[in-house]
């Protein structure tokens, strides 16, 4: 939430205003789970504040969410 908003209001991210500028998958190894390949999307709010929310997810049923369901335990 951005400064001086009321509180208990949404951003422009959760508000859904905010558009992605740049996607795309990414592979990570993990010490304990091995290779994930997640998704990601890098949204930026509509104003000029340099902010940016990446947000990186895995597939239903895929490998990477199998070793992220196993690091979430």
């Amino acid at each position: 939430m951005r400064q001086g908003a009321p509180a208990g209001t949404a951003g422009p991210v959760a508000r859904g205003s905010a558009a992605a500028r740049a996607s795309g998958s990414k592979r990570l190894r993990h010490p304990t789970v091995g290779e994930l390949e997640l998704g990601f999307s890098v949204l930026t709010p509509p104003d000029d504040s340099g902010h940016r929310l990446l947000v990186y997810g895995a597939g239903p049923d895929s490998p990477a969410a199998a070793g992220l369901a196993l690091l979430g335990r």
